[in-house]
């Protein structure tokens, strides 16, 4: 999970649950990345083909201030957890188990692929929180 100032980058996607107790709500909430590869991650996610890229802004035009929260204001949080298909076994050590903030910029293309593979996800491994200032 990415989150920035405590908003998840797939808060304001247009990709969204289109029934259940989750409709409206945004369809992903997890980057999924292959043991051994790496993303780079430009901005929030809109739909498959395109993001609008992360902005440092007052808080007045960030993302958190359009959600109404103030809460995480100032941090970056990658979070790591293993990911297994359902069904298989586990990874070995699986147990069960008023500032600034970040807004809106530009638009621009990031191709993505859906992964419909149904997952399990194993406890946290590991958090990265980065605190900003603006300049």
């Amino acid at each position: 999970m990415f989150t920035l100032d405590g908003v998840n980058s797939f808060a304001f996607s247009e990709v969204r649950q289109t029934k259940g107790p989750q409709r409206g709500e945004p369809k992903y909430t997890k980057w999924v990345i292959k043991r051994g590869k790496s993303l780079t991650l430009k901005g929030w996610h809109k739909t498959n083909e395109y993001v609008d890229q992360f902005k440092v802004t007052d808080f007045g035009e960030s993302a958190a201030a359009k959600l109404g929260s103030a809460s995480e204001l100032g941090t970056i949080t990658a979070t790591f957890r293993a990911s297994w298909y359902e069904g298989e076994d586990p990874p070995e050590g699986e147990q069960p188990g008023a500032g600034i903030g970040v807004g809106f910029g530009e638009r621009t293309t990031q191709r993505v692929r859906e992964d419909t593979a149904p997952r399990e996800y194993g406890v946290l491994r590991a958090a990265i929180t980065i605190r900003y200032v603006k300049p």
